[in-house]
């Protein structure tokens, strides 16, 4: 399906792990997985909660669904 060429695409591109506490949101929206309102609510949470500490931490943000999340888990850092 779909996932199985963005993931052919990400396995041929070097994908740089992307901070989730440090990255602005024009940064992290660069990633393929990354939409705008994921962006933003990252930094929206951060923002107001302080930093993230596991990729558990999405699943308060009604932007991510554990698909979402499980798709980004090799991409992102903390």
């Amino acid at each position: 399906g779909l996932g199985d060429v963005y993931k052919r695409q990400l396995s041929h591109t070097r994908t740089r792990k992307v901070n989730l506490n440090k990255a602005s949101v024009q940064s992290m929206r660069r990633h393929p997985y990354i939409s705008f309102y994921q962006a933003r609510a990252i930094y929206e949470r951060r923002t107001d909660k302080g930093p993230l500490r596991s990729p558990s931490d999405l699943e308060s943000l009604k932007e991510f669904t554990p698909r979402d999340i499980e798709r980004l888990q090799p991409y992102i850092e903390f």
